[in-house]
């Protein structure tokens, strides 16, 4: 992901936290998604059949399947580049919680959930991350219990696509359905 981003950055000339803008606009182009806005269109062609795409994300989902079958932490691609390229917005007080960190806090927080969805298929309980960032303690709910729905927010408008992306890319490996 971060030969993928400096490329990018090189490819364009803008800054660090704008070309990360850009790699998930087209992390969410090639995964199917069309996002509102259209700002990547002019990196589209050249990295559009870039292999490293599928390898990031068929990398990723192995990890988070270890995870899933032994309770552990997984990763967080986006964030952790965003971090690594001091991308965040300290101004608004954007910090990102280390995933073992998440881990441990909704293995604590979530231990009582029942394991059967209703009847209908709904999840029985509902968990709200008011300030989301890109996702982190979202993606843990979902891939580690099946019987939840997540909402988050996020006055950033990035980190909610961060989340969605992140939201998005796993649902194979929660109980999320997109459609």
């Amino acid at each position: 992901l971060t030969s993928l981003h400096r490329d990018m950055q090189t490819a364009c000339g803008e800054n660090s936290r704008r070309c990360w803008e850009y790699l998930l606009e087209m992390f969410a182009r090639s995964s199917g998604w069309d996002t509102e806005t259209n700002e990547s269109a002019k990196l589209w062609p050249r990295f559009a059949a870039d292999s490293r795409f599928e390898e990031f994300v068929h990398a990723w989902y192995h990890e988070v399947i270890a995870a899933k079958a032994n309770g552990g932490p997984f990763s967080e691609p986006f964030g952790e580049l965003l971090h690594q390229i001091s991308g965040t917005n300290d101004h608004l007080g954007q910090f990102l919680t280390p995933m073992p960190v998440v881990r441990m806090m909704n293995a604590m927080s979530m231990a009582d959930l029942d394991r059967e969805p209703q009847p209908s298929g709904m999840p029985t309980h509902r968990g709200l991350d008011p300030a989301c960032g890109t996702g982190r303690f979202m993606i843990d709910a979902l891939v580690h219990h099946d019987n939840i729905m997540m909402h988050g927010v996020d006055l950033d408008q990035w980190m909610v696509r961060a989340a969605m992306l992140n939201v998005r890319l796993l649902a194979p490996w929660t109980s999320l359905r997109l459609k």
